[in-house]
């Protein structure tokens, strides 16, 4: 199931916009990576200076410019957001 990375995420300080967006080949994780060796990283930065990481079997930047990555149908918060039609 493709989604899109959402543009806004919920924190404790309240909603923040994204600032960065990075995909890590499997095996080529930044050190403090919490994302399985094995699966690609996807790293979200936040402009109230928090970090999110997901990781997946495939991401891609779509047609619109944004990132778009298959997500578990089993995983309820990711697949709240917004379906992809590029893939």
């Amino acid at each position: 199931m493709w989604k899109i990375v959402p543009d806004k995420f919920n924190s404790m300080r309240g909603v923040s916009s994204v600032l960065n967006i990075c995909a890590f080949p499997s095996g080529n994780h930044p050190d403090k990576s919490p994302i399985r060796k094995d699966m690609i990283c996807v790293r979200v930065w936040l402009a109230n200076g928090d970090t999110r990481w997901f990781g997946t079997e495939c991401a891609k930047i779509g047609s619109d410019l944004r990132m778009h990555m298959i997500v578990n149908p089993r995983d309820e918060v990711l697949r709240a957001w917004k379906d992809s039609d590029d893939f």
